[in-house]
């Protein structure tokens, strides 16, 4: 699959990135490369949120969701990223 996937980073991402721990901030940047390059991937689970519509998310890790929202095909503002705790925030 050859999509061209841009993404924007949100300032409340930025912040968030910053609090992570290395370990996390390594693994989320691993996955938004591999959404850039294969947003299909299985291992990155990309999904809708449920009842937030043009939100989705795709997984950095078993604890760490990275939150997309959809502005038009192929470009994407990275809204969040944590843990799954996230998906109860508005």
């Amino acid at each position: 699959m050859s999509e061209n996937i841009q993404l924007i980073p949100s300032p409340r991402f930025e912040k968030s990135f910053k609090k992570l721990s290395r370990m996390h901030k390594d693994r989320t940047r691993k996955a938004l490369k591999a959404f850039i390059t294969n947003p299909s991937s299985t291992g990155l689970n990309f999904e809708k949120v449920v009842n937030r519509p043009g939100l989705y998310s795709i997984r950095a890790d078993l604890k760490c969701r990275i939150f997309l929202r959809k502005i038009t095909d192929g470009i994407f503002t990275i809204v969040n990223v944590g843990g799954h705790n996230l998906y109860q925030k508005r």
